[in-house]
């Protein structure tokens, strides 16, 4: 009996695969990475922030110093904060701020 002729195309080569492959993934983390940036702005537009970089600095200092760890912090909404503390508080960060109102072209 003789044997039928295979109905299935050979693989073409890959080109470029692996270097194809890292770019892919480069990309999706990249875009992985500003979706997540993104989603945690819209979920702490509504609720605060559970801890930040400057209480978690405090708390390895506080254990490197050998002192008991002590995490305080009380949360104030917007509207209990005087507007000019509000602005004080972005200046510390960004000087120029109510000269560009948000958006720096000469950073």
């Amino acid at each position: 009996m003789a044997k039928k002729p295979s109905t299935k195309k050979p693989k073409a080569a890959k080109s470029g695969g692996w270097f194809k492959r890292i770019l892919r993934f480069v990309g999706k983390t990249i875009l992985g990475l500003f979706l997540f940036s993104i989603l945690m702005v819209i979920v702490y537009r509504f609720v605060p922030v559970p801890i930040t970089i400057l209480q978690l600095t405090r708390c390895v200092e506080q254990v490197q110093e050998g002192k008991p760890l002590k995490l305080k912090k009380d949360w104030e909404s917007l509207e209990n904060i005087s507007n000019k503390l509000q602005l004080a508080v972005v200046c510390a960060e960004d000087q120029k701020f109510l000269n560009h109102y948000g958006f720096d072209v000469e950073a």
